[in-house]
């Protein structure tokens, strides 16, 4: 059996449109509260009018800063952290963190 061979063949390739860019995922802000709740929020504006807490803007302005963010952001308050992350996993969020809400929280406390 002969095989053949293709010795002369060149093949080119042009890239016209580079693959669309993939943005960060959508972050959950953890925050303890008096009641599990989760709430979206569009922009820093939207989070600045509606959360007091400094923790959890300065995490939401930098995640806004990003080129490549999401379009929405979740904000995850908290009686009960493991309840909160059963009830909210379905929620559209890709990665989350946790903010203390004050000086005197344990997650702080675990975090200094």
């Amino acid at each position: 059996m002969a095989i053949n061979s293709l010795s002369d063949v060149e093949v080119s390739l042009t890239v016209q449109q580079p693959a669309s860019p993939l943005n960060m995922g959508t972050l959950a802000i953890f925050m303890p509260g008096t009641a599990n709740s989760s709430k979206t929020y569009l922009s820093i504006d939207d989070l600045s009018a509606d959360i007091e807490s400094a923790d959890a803007l300065s995490v939401a302005r930098g995640y806004f800063a990003q080129a490549m963010h999401s379009k929405t952001l979740y904000v995850i308050t908290y009686a009960d952290l493991t309840t909160a992350l059963d009830t909210y996993f379905v929620d559209n969020w890709e990665f989350a963190t946790l903010v203390a809400n004050g000086t005197d929280h344990p997650i702080k406390d675990a975090m200094l």
